[in-house]
């Protein structure tokens, strides 16, 4: 295990360092880690443990491997959430680019082909304004961004993706989870027993949010690693007192620090223990650590400047914003402070049993009365029930496991707390207060559950273990039943309670489905899409040129800038919904490519509780070859918009769209309602052939009748400030309403022309329908501009 601690810390320094000097490549990577490791060896010759083939199958072996392969069986489907607009897409399409391009600065070749005035259209010029959700924009002049988060994790997603490819990137956290497993079980060995270790293992790896967040991609696995290798080298170094434990500790410790911000934490109780170590006065070999430390402590400022500080900013803003993280950060303080000078009374005096005692007591009393206040008495926060709220995610958010943990704390600081181990307690104890304190970070935001995975979810699992083990002392011939039945009644119910969740693969095939997708597609061309959802894997995994349109009220803006384009001979493309988007400068003909299909699952969050739901969902891309609108043919063939497919030219004023089945057919179409007055974009009428404006339209209020005139929905519509139509009486069945043009509407040459609909409200609310927390106005499916007048004309959906 020591030789994985030492290349794991070495390799993610290393491959950071060489990251962000736009070096990255595995060759140089691994030369340099196994140059520092010789070093190493060199100079820790006598300390430097030895490397051993043989493997002992004792009884601890075998009880050990069993607890890492049952683990893994929940670990073996990672879920293949690389899309945009989330967390685990910028951390993999991070990865993805530095393993293509060995930097963690991306230029975008788009927006370096851009004036300062198009780039405001697409994304504010100013330094640390988002590209897409998660990329912050660097230099303008030159198109650089850099995404956001501490970047050790992309450079592991991008080593496992230069030997196995993408499917393969997604299996890191399965590692790591496995190491820190293994790391855990010797941690806990040494500060208590084998019996508590394997407890502890038990729990924490057979716990909901420990399966979840290994098949999650993000951070928090690799920052949990990191900090039980913290721990583990700090108390082999306080009891064997090598400085080859204390550097590498120091190695870990700075890992911590540059993988996630919540490795700070680890400072104030790395302070506690060097105030109440046994030796009080430091020799230069107690900080062998503290040199690494340093190194890290250097490197993470550097960082926080050149490539972190827009995400620093965001993360700075917000808890100076949250006062109650001051709240927590004093409380915590305030308890330790207190343990900590009852236990130095203790050791003062004469009367240690009753002082300690009273410690110990004291000690109980305020952690049971948070445990009251956390489930009990915390007022809401934000809105809906609180008392559900994360409680069902697993045995450790329980009463009877915060009941366990609480009796496991004072049993341990009264009988085997020691000295050297203050480092390693006191972190636990923290962790256990942050949590008891507070659930959640926040109330409406199920996801923060991966927040509490590196530190607070293996305390309360530690804590718990230690009491479920003392309890079993005394009676030795039933000691393995007991603790098997109490383990079993804390794992199984939540592993029951979502075995739903544990069967399916959130996106499952997207990378499949993403790679077929590309060969498809002009290797040349520029992609625009609605939204960051394919556009991001698209650009890091498949190396497509893409951009994100902004919202449709800006789209005349855009119309310049591609049109530009593609008099510069680029290919330009739509990629989205099947409907086309609609321009008055702009043709968007339909490719002939049979694109792939993917249905897959998305998993949602119940409120207040762990993401159980399953959803599935189709992603079905149309492709558009865009060209300049030129002919005038083109201009005068009627033109259709439709509502429900469409999000390109909707201006404000609709809710989402919504599927409903056609009468007495078994198709189905989508439309929308309008929230009281909405309005869209319309094509300039510039022609002096008679027209008309046809909406498919329905007065729907639900499925009680009207009792009087006043629940009939009554329409009005303009055409800028020219009223087509006043106080329409619609039913509440679809049907099509035809409106002629007036003749002053014709012949414009220039601006744009804007439908505005206007008409009384209902709240499906006291209807007895779910879903749509708004007034919602009328419903509307689709729009025809008709240029030709024949009787004979098709008025049919298109």
């Amino acid at each position: 295990m020591t030789y994985i601690l030492t290349l794991t810390t070495l390799i993610s320094w290393t491959g950071l360092l060489l990251a962000q000097f736009q070096l990255f490549n595995l060759c140089s990577l691994f030369s340099i880690v196994f140059l520092f490791a010789f070093i190493l060896r060199i100079f820790f010759k006598e300390e430097f443990p030895s490397f051993k083939l043989k493997i002992h199958f004792s009884k601890h072996t075998l009880f050990l491997t069993l607890i890492l392969l049952a683990s893994a069986l929940f670990y073996l489907k990672p879920h293949e959430y690389i899309t945009g607009h989330w967390d685990p897409g910028v951390y993999l399409n991070t990865g993805y680019h530095i393993a293509q391009h060995g930097s963690i600065e991306i230029t975008d070749p788009l927006l370096s082909q851009m004036t300062s005035e198009e780039m405001k259209i697409f994304v504010d010029p100013k330094p640390g304004t988002p590209l897409y959700p998660g990329f912050y924009l660097k230099n303008a002049l030159d198109g650089t961004f850099i995404p956001q988060f501490y970047h050790v994790y992309p450079v592991w997603i991008s080593i496992f993706f230069k030997i196995f490819g993408a499917h393969g990137a997604l299996f890191v956290n399965f590692v790591f989870s496995l190491l820190a497993l293994w790391t855990w079980a010797l941690l806990v060995e040494e500060i208590s027993n084998r019996r508590v270790a394997f407890m502890a293992t038990i729990l924490l790896g057979l716990s909901i949010p420990q399966i979840w967040i290994t098949r999650f991609p993000a951070s928090e696995i690799l920052s949990q690693y990191f900090i039980f290798s913290v721990l583990y080298t700090f108390l082999k170094f306080e009891k064997e007192k090598k400085k080859f434990w204390g550097v590498l500790a120091g190695l870990s410790l700075g890992a911590a620090l540059l993988t996630r911000p919540t490795g700070i934490l680890l400072l104030p109780n790395l302070a506690f223990h060097l105030a109440f170590r046994e030796r009080p006065k430091l020799k230069r070999s107690d900080l062998s650590w503290a040199t690494p430390l340093a190194l890290a402590s250097l490197h993470l400022v550097l960082q926080g400047y050149f490539f972190t500080k827009y995400y620093l900013h965001e993360i700075s803003h917000f808890f100076i914003l949250n006062l109650q993280e001051r709240k927590i950060i004093l409380l915590g303080t305030l308890t330790l402070s207190t343990f900590f000078l009852f236990h130095l009374i203790w050791r003062k005096t004469k009367w240690k049993y009753s002082v300690g005692t009273l410690a110990k007591w004291l000690l109980a009393t305020i952690l049971l009365s948070l445990g009251i206040y956390a489930y009990f008495i915390r007022p809401r926060s934000g809105y809906g029930p609180d008392d559900p709220n994360l409680i069902c995610l697993s045995w450790f958010m329980g009463p009877p496991s915060i009941i366990l943990a609480i009796f496991g704390i004072t049993a341990w600081s009264d009988q085997e707390l020691k000295r050297k181990n203050l480092f390693v307690f006191s972190s636990f104890l923290s962790e256990c207060l942050f949590f008891l304190y507070k659930k959640s970070i926040l109330s409406t935001y199920p996801w923060a559950l991966k927040r509490f995975v590196p530190l607070v979810v293996p305390s309360i699992a530690i804590f718990a273990a230690y009491a479920l083990e003392k309890m079993t002392r005394k009676i030795p011939r039933a000691r393995g039943l007991i603790l098997s039945g109490l383990c079993g009644l804390l794992i199984l119910p939540p592993l029951v309670k979502g075995h739903a969740f544990l069967r399916e693969s959130d996106q499952k095939g997207m990378i499949s489905f993403l790679t077929e997708l590309a060969q498809k597609l002009d290797p040349e061309g520029i992609y625009l899409l609605e939204r960051d959802f394919l556009a991001v894997p698209l650009q890091h995994l498949c190396e497509l040129k893409t951009l994100v349109l902004p919202e449709p009220s800006k789209f005349p803006e855009v119309e310049p800038v591609l049109i530009r384009w593609i008099r510069e001979g680029q290919h330009l493309y739509y990629l989205g919904h099947p409907e086309k988007p609609y321009s008055e400068k702009l043709q968007f003909e339909r490719a002939q490519i049979q694109l792939p299909q993917l249905n897959t699952s998305l998993l949602e969050p119940s409120y207040m509780s762990y993401p159980k739901k399953i959803k599935k969902i189709q992603i079905a891309p149309s492709l558009y070859k865009i060209s300049e609108l030129t002919s005038a043919i083109e201009k005068e063939k009627d033109f259709w918009i439709d509502i429900g497919e469409e999000r390109i030219g909707l201006l404000n004023g609709f809710d989402r769209a919504k599927r409903f089945k056609e009468k007495e057919k078994k198709s189905f179409f989508w439309a929308r309602w309008t929230t009281g007055k909405a309005s869209l974009i319309l094509p300039c009428f510039n022609s002096q052939i008679p027209q008309e404006l046809i909406l498919h339209i329905s007065g729907f209020r639900g499925k009680t009748s009207p009792s009087n005139q006043d629940e009939i929905s009554r329409l009005s519509l303009w055409v800028n400030d020219t009223l087509l139509a006043k106080d329409i009486a619609l039913p509440n069945d679809f049907t099509t309403l035809r409106l002629p043009i007036p003749e002053k509407l014709l012949d414009r040459k220039e601006g744009r022309c804007i439908l505005t609909l206007e008409s009384n409200v209902w709240k499906p609310s006291e209807k007895g329908i779910k879903g749509f927390p708004y007034q919602l106005g009328v419903l509307l499916d689709w729009i025809k501009i008709r240029k030709s007048l024949h009787p004979q004309d098709d008025l049919r959906k298109p």
